[in-house]
């Protein structure tokens, strides 16, 4: 999910993230990747920032 140009989400499995996210952070914006049980959510800020969230952990 993007925060600006891209109002939808994206599906998609294990075997296809490297394809999928490097397509989608050429996507100026933020980007929210959301695990599918949403144990975890990892966001990449445009300006460079990574920020991981793992409800395991908590």
């Amino acid at each position: 999910m993007g925060d600006g140009l891209s109002p939808y989400g994206v599906r998609f499995a294990g075997e296809q993230a490297v394809a999928v996210t490097a397509a989608l952070l050429e996507v100026p914006e933020h980007h929210y990747f959301l695990a599918g049980d949403r144990t975890w959510i990892v966001v990449v800020a445009f300006e460079g920032d990574l920020d991981v969230l793992d409800l395991d952990t908590e």
